[in-house]
């Protein structure tokens, strides 16, 4: 099966993805990487109005580290993983890691 009709943005920076999802009203889909959404567009599982791709967003492709009270939360920004604070070593090291 194929994908009901949608509009396609790859938007520039973080601002625009934003906004382009409040104009949206709810009937847009966010795509990173396509694993989960692609397979549910094409059995028209979901039908938004809008994809808003932010794959190419560089201010997604950041870590943060956020240490205090009991421990540290670490996570990159695009995938939404948070770790405990075992992780944060590892996270300290990537490129563009930000500490907070």
């Amino acid at each position: 099966m194929k994908p009901a009709p949608f509009s396609y943005e790859r938007p520039r920076d973080l601002d625009a993805a934003l906004s382009m999802l409040a104009a949206s009203r709810g009937s847009a889909k966010i795509i990173a990487g396509g694993q989960s959404l692609g397979p549910m567009l094409n059995l028209r599982l979901v039908q938004p109005e809008l994809i808003v791709d932010i794959s190419g967003l560089a201010e997604l492709k950041r870590a943060v580290v956020i240490s205090g009270g009991k421990g540290s939360l670490a996570g990159p920004v695009v995938g939404g993983l948070i770790f405990c604070g075992l992780a944060e070593p590892a996270i300290a090291a990537l490129p563009g890691a930000d500490h907070g």
